[in-house]
């Protein structure tokens, strides 16, 4: 094999063990976590004549660090609600979800860490209408991957900023639409 080969896949695994060393001071123990911001539905609002697409957003996550960066967590996201109207009829899509699955952080520097978060949850549109003197309502659900990215600034040993932005879809009649936030939050390890 080619000695350069051999020098770069020496140089790679290196690294990586050097990375899975500093990863030993991932969270440990139980992790609570509690982040406000603003979402956006990534929506065309055709047919509408009046569209926001913004709303407040609120995640809760609660799980357990391995204390090597990986965390298994459960995760509750409320993204707000798309609100349009038109022709005397406005409608709100409200969408939230709730599942699990992992948050990996990695170390970048003495007091923080990139995460990575990312599993399946059920989630939800609701869907609310008003118009001509009468309302409907109506919801579905879709289980579906939800992703996320942050940095974590380790205020203390125990608890740590994060900014985040997060995103999953949701469904209503047959189409799919992305909806996202970007949160600032804090965490706390017991």
């Amino acid at each position: 094999m080619n000695r350069s080969i051999l020098t770069t896949l020496a140089l790679a695994a290196g690294a990586l063990f050097a990375s899975a060393a500093q990863a030993q001071q991932g969270p440990s123990g139980v992790v609570l976590g509690v982040a406000g911001g603003l979402s956006q539905f990534n929506d065309s609002c055709e047919g509408v004549t009046t569209c926001d697409k913004s709303d407040r957003a609120v995640r809760l996550n609660v799980g357990y660090g391995l204390g090597n960066g990986l965390v298994i967590e459960a995760v509750s996201f409320n993204f707000g609600k798309l609100k349009g109207s038109g022709g005397g009829i406005s409608a709100e899509i409200g969408a939230t979800a709730f599942g699990g699955g992992a948050a990996y952080y990695l170390p970048a520097g003495d007091s923080g860490a990139l995460f990575f978060r990312l599993g399946l949850a059920q989630v939800k549109a609701k869907v609310t209408g008003r118009g001509f003197g009468a309302t409907f309502s109506d919801s579905e659900s879709l289980t579906t991957a939800y992703a996320g990215l942050g940095f974590a600034w380790n205020l203390s040993p125990s608890t740590a900023l994060e900014l985040a932005w997060e995103t999953t879809q949701f469904k209503y009649e047959g189409t799919k639409e992305a909806v996202s936030a970007a949160t600032v939050g804090v965490s706390f390890r017991f």
